[in-house]
């Protein structure tokens, strides 16, 4: 018996920042605003956010704005991975472009590149995806952060370019993932981003397979390696370039 549902998740880089690191007037407003849209066009919405206050915040706003009573769910796994600033780039999308296609070490002495920030968008993904008890088109928002959210971008569309896709995040913005389910598997799903569509139906075994082996663990080294099959050793670099066919 089918139960079919449709879901969209979003993946969204906070709304503007003051110096302060908090959320200015107008990226209040404009939370606050897009939350009166969503409650139009979604029966229920659920919030994921980043540690981050600046990301709290937004979720906050969007929340207030939909007039939902519900918490906003912590989602440590979206929390910025603050990558030092590239010497000599000024223009954010080359500074957003060279986090992408470079390994770089941040100020917790961990490393990271594309891969990485790529693979915590996909595990969010995966791990928000049951529909169990959802109603039909409800909307789930994760609040993020760049790099992470241009990387879930050009890993889903395959595009290893973010300039081609016509540049960085901007405040607020976010990338639509609209997803078919039939009781908890994935039948179709497609991105949208700045008003153009694309089927990323060739990820969908890969999603699945994630959430069945992510019930499996609870170890979080194991989680990581063991819900995407990396053998000892394997990078994400190496995985994903495989999986979504980048080089």
């Amino acid at each position: 018996m089918s139960n079919m549902k449709r879901v969209t998740y979003s993946v969204r880089r906070h709304e503007e920042k003051g110096p302060d690191s908090l959320l200015t007037e107008q990226g209040r407003q404009r939370a606050s605003q897009l939350g009166k849209r969503l409650r139009w066009e979604h029966p229920s919405i659920e919030m994921y956010s980043s540690p981050a206050e600046r990301a709290v915040q937004t979720g906050k706003y969007i929340l207030s704005g939909y007039k939902s009573d519900r918490d906003i769910l912590p989602a440590h796994i979206l929390r910025p991975l603050d990558p030092p600033e590239p010497e000599g780039l000024t223009d954010r999308d080359e500074i957003i472009q060279y986090w992408l296609d470079n390994e770089w070490k941040n100020q917790d002495g961990n490393y990271g590149d594309m891969y990485t920030a790529g693979r915590n968008i996909i595990i969010h993904l995966a791990s928000v995806m049951s529909i169990e008890g959802k109603e039909d088109n409800t909307r789930i928002e994760g609040i993020s952060h760049a790099p992470l959210v241009e990387a879930g971008l050009v890993m889903l569309t395959g595009e290893g370019d973010v300039r081609r896709l016509g540049g960085s995040f901007r405040p607020g913005e976010s990338l639509d993932l609209i997803v078919d389910c039939d009781g908890d598997e994935i039948k179709s799903m497609k991105t949208v981003f700045r008003g153009a569509e694309q089927s990323v139906d060739g990820v969908i075994p890969t999603v699945n397979e994630c959430r069945k082996r992510m019930l499996r663990w609870h170890n979080p080294v194991e989680y990581v390696n063991n819900m995407y099959g990396c053998h000892p050793g394997e990078s994400d670099r190496e995985y994903f370039s495989h999986v979504f066919g980048m080089e």
